[in-house]
């Protein structure tokens, strides 16, 4: 996934930014992606499957779900 990742912080502007303004998501389900990324474990439920699955279409990710 770091290949991945190191093409898309290549050609974004906000690389040279100190701080991301991220908006659109809630900040508990951008946590939820994070995690899953790092860790490939996320807890989802009736109340914030749709935020998080907002946060992973803007985080560019893709896959099936089990």
């Amino acid at each position: 996934m770091q290949n991945i990742w190191r093409g898309c912080v290549l050609q974004m502007k906000e690389q040279y930014f100190k701080d991301v303004k991220i908006s659109g998501v809630t900040p508990s389900a951008l946590e939820e992606v994070l995690n899953y990324m790092y860790t490939e474990k996320i807890t989802l439920s009736e109340e914030n499957v749709c935020d998080v699955l907002q946060a992973a279409s803007l985080m560019l990710l893709t896959g099936k779900c089990d």
